[in-house]
């Protein structure tokens, strides 16, 4: 971590935060859904990045820039380590994720524990938008694929499928004389659609919850589109993670994380009476 402060203008480092090994049920799930590890790939951190964020159970910093900023903001009783890497990287610090350091963290010690944990972090989200507008947003995508899905998702698959051509052939044109560039608009377009329904059928089961759940009573179809949205990126997480829980206390164990965080978002945005952290940010 340290040759990375060869680098003036990096302020701070992060390393990977790991779960502990361990035999109970949470400790088995953190070990690959842990919400402090954020991946074996390096990274700079920005906010509605990959990397958007790196707690600070383990950090480097500056000394000079952790002074320079007054240190964690006290009060914020959650999400202040989040605060403190924002601000540092908006005086044009770097902060850089480096997994090639490991520091291991203990899972809490039931589920009840590892939901009020999770409760704790989406309340802090409202806080973090009054100080750090549209960095806390629940989702943020191309506008384009959030139109093409939603239309799937209402029951139009067959439009939804032709707004997202349509963003398709504007990337080709967009390309111009590239080589193969509808292939290369087609390869793209699609990559992003694919991440865009992702992001958005995170965002549905996790901070807009108890919105989806009162129209999902409301309509057969959309609670089709929430049950798949519940089920089927778990399952692909389940697969790609290599989890060693079985494929239902799996997605079990993710639908607790995820309603616990947004229950707590939520909560923060009725403490605040701001929507900010409700709202999408669409490119």
């Amino acid at each position: 971590m340290l040759g990375h402060f060869d680098d003036a203008h990096v302020g701070l480092v992060a390393p990977r935060v790991a779960g502990r090994p361990g035999t109970d049920l949470v400790a088995r799930y953190e070990i690959t859904d842990s919400p402090l590890d954020l991946g074996p790939e390096p990274a700079r951190v920005r906010a509605g990045s990959r990397v958007s964020y790196v707690p600070t159970a383990a950090l480097l910093v500056r000394r000079e820039v952790f002074e320079s900023l007054s240190g964690f903001d006290e009060s914020l009783r959650y999400g202040e380590d989040v605060d403190f890497v924002w601000r540092a990287i908006s005086t044009d610090r770097i902060c850089r994720y480096e997994p090639a350091a490991v520091a291991r963290h203990r899972a809490r010690p039931d589920i009840r524990a590892l939901a009020r944990q999770r409760w704790s972090y989406g309340s802090a989200a409202a806080a973090l938008d009054e100080r750090h507008p549209g960095a806390a947003a629940p989702l943020r995508v191309n506008r384009w694929s959030a139109i093409a899905w939603s239309l799937v998702a209402i029951g139009h698959p067959l439009v939804g499928g032709a707004v997202g051509a349509g963003s398709t052939a504007a990337l080709a044109r967009k390309l111009g004389a590239t080589p193969n560039r509808w292939l290369v608009a087609g390869r793209l377009a699609g990559l992003g659609n694919l991440h865009a329904g992702r992001l958005m059928a995170s965002a549905i089961t996790r901070s807009w919850w108890p919105v989806s759940l009162v129209v999902a009573v409301l309509s057969r179809r959309l609670r089709f589109a929430l049950l798949v949205a519940l089920v089927v990126p778990n399952l692909y997480r389940w697969r790609a993670s290599r989890s060693e829980l079985d494929p239902v206390r799996y997605v079990a164990l993710r639908i607790v994380d995820d309603a616990s965080y947004g229950a707590g978002v939520w909560t923060g945005v009725w403490r605040s009476r701001r929507l900010g952290a409700l709202r999408p940010r669409f490119d």
